[in-house]
C-alpha cells in the first residue's frame, strides 16, 4: 500500500520519504564502492536445554541454532535516520532493513514501520562530516545496547575508523547510565553524542552505518568477545554465586524475593543490583562469578563478564519463556537452566505476560539449586 501511494504521489513529497524499496547493506549499489563485509560467523547449535518445573510456553525451545550471518560496513551520503524506533533510509528513498526495525513487524514486514505509515514525516536536522549511527530499536535497554548496538564499535576498529574523527554520534537515548558510562570508557566524547530526545529525523551529510552486531534475541560470538574486551577480568575461573536483583522495575518481580535472597545468602550467594551498581563494578563482581541465579531480565546481560563454565540459572514465570539469554550462556560457554515458577493462568506467550510477575515457593528452588550442587551452606 506504502508503495502504490509513494508511486501515485498521493503522499506528500518530502526528505526521507521512503520509496517502498527495501534492501540489505551488502545490496545496495553503493556497497562494491564505500561496503565492507568485515566479519562472518558460522551457524552456532545450541546445547540441550536443561529445565526445572513445569512450562506452559514453549518459546524457548523454537530456537535451535543461532543462524550464520555476515557483518557489513559502508559509508552513505545524504542518508536519512529517523528514530527511536530507528529507520535508515538513502538518499535515493530505499529503506535498509537490517537496521530498521520496529517492534513485531522487522521480520516480515520492514517496510511497514512507522515512517511508511506517516503522512508527514518530522523535519530534519542537518548533521554535517561524519555520524556514527550507534542507536538502534530497544537500545534505549541494557541487553539491546550492550549486545546489539554498542558492540558495533568492533565493526567499526575493523574498518579502520578513528573515534576522534567521528563528528556525531547517534544513539537511541542518552539519559540512561550505562549509554555515557560505555562510551566514555571506549573514548567516545560525550559533547558530540545526540539522540532522538529533540530531533526525530537526522539528515547525516556522511554516515558510517554498520550491521547490528546480534539479532534481535540471538548473540553473536562477535558481541560477546567485544564486551569482555571492553571490560576485561583478567579471571579465568570462578568462585563466588550471585543473585541479581531486578531493582526498581515494576515488571516481573519476584514474589517473596525477600525470603528467596535470605535462603540464598545463606548458601554462600550475594544479591546485588546491576543496575546500581553500573557497568564497572558489575563487570568486576561478576568476573569471579561460578553460579549466577536471576529472574528474566536485562540484568542477565551481565553474564557475559563471568568466566567460561559459569552456571545460569534462568527463573521464569512459565507463562513466558524468552530463549535470549539461553542463547548468550551457550555464546559465553556458561551451562544453563531454565526455572519456571507456578502457573498464575494459563497462555501462550501473549504479549502481556512478559510483565507477569514470577510466583514460587523460595524452599522449591532452594531445595533444586541444593541438589544441583550449586549453593554450599
Amino acid at each position: 500500500m506504502q508503495q502504490w501511494l509513494t508511486r501515485a504521489h498521493l503522499l506528500p513529497a518530502q526528505p526521507g520519504r521512503p520509496s517502498g524499496k527495501v534492501m540489505h547493506i551488502s545490496d545496495l549499489p553503493g556497497f562494491q564502492s564505500t561496503g565492507r563485509t568485515l566479519a562472518s560467523e558460522p551457524a552456532f547449535m545450541l546445547p540441550p536445554l536443561q529445565e526445572h518445573g513445569q512450562r506452559i510456553c514453549d518459546r524457548i525451545l523454537q530456537q535451535e541454532s543461532i543462524p550464520a550471518r555476515d557483518f557489513h560496513g559502508v559509508r552513505l551520503s545524504d542518508a536519512h535516520v529517523f528514530g527511536p524506533s530507528v529507520m535508515v533510509v538513502t538518499a535515493e528513498g530505499t529503506t535498509i532493513c537490517e537496521v530498521s526495525k520496529e517492534w513485531g513487524v522487522y521480520l516480515k514486514y520492514p517496510e511497514a514501520s512507522w515512517i511508511q505509515r506517516r503522512l508527514f514525516l518530522p523535519k530534519p536536522r542537518n548533521l554535517a562530516g561524519r555520524t556514527f549511527l550507534l542507536a538502534s530499536t530497544g537500545a534505549e535497554t541494557f541487553n539491546h545496547w550492550m549486545v546489539e548496538s554498542l558492540p558495533r564499535l568492533a565493526l567499526a576498529k575493523k574498518s579502520g575508523i578513528v573515534i576522534r574523527e567521528i563528528d556525531h554520534w547517534l544513539v537511541s537515548k542518552k539519559n540512561p547510565p550505562f549509554v555515557r558510562e560505555c562510551l566514555e570508557r571506549l573514548g567516545v566524547p560525550w559533547d558530540r553524542v545526540l539522540d532522538f530526545a529533540e530531533h526525530r529525523h537526522f539528515l547525516c551529510e556522511s554516515l558510517e552505518l554498520f550491521s547490528l552486531a546480534s539479532d534481535w534475541g540471538m548473540p553473536s560470538a562477535l558481541a560477546v568477545d567485544f564486551l569482555r574486551g571492553a571490560f576485561p577480568s583478567g579471571q579465568d575461573s570462578g568462585d563466588r554465586r550471585f543473585y541479581l536483583l531486578r531493582g526498581e522495575t515494576r515488571d516481573r518481580q519476584v514474589r517473596d524475593e525477600t525470603g528467596l535472597v535470605g535462603g540464598l545468602e545463606k548458601r554462600g550467594f550475594q544479591a546485588i543490583d546491576p543496575g546500581r551498581l553500573g557497568v564497572r563494578e558489575t563487570a568486576s563482581a561478576l568476573s569471579r562469578a561460578e553460579c549466577i541465579v536471576a529472574p528474566h531480565g536485562a540484568a542477565l546481560t551481565n553474564m557475559v563478564f563471568s568466566p567460561p563454565g559459569c552456571r545460569v540459572v534462568e527463573i521464569f514465570n512459565p507463562a513466558f519463556t524468552n530463549p535470549c539469554y539461553r542463547m548468550l550462556a551457550a555464546r559465553c560457554s556458561h551451562p544453563y537452566t531454565a526455572v519456571y515458577g507456578q502457573a498464575t493462568h494459563a497462555s501462550s506467550n501473549r504479549p502481556a505476560d512478559a510483565s507477569g510477575d514470577i510466583v514460587m515457593e523460595p524452599s522449591w528452588l532452594l531445595q533444586f539449586l541444593d541438589a544441583a550442587g550449586t549453593t554450599s551452606s
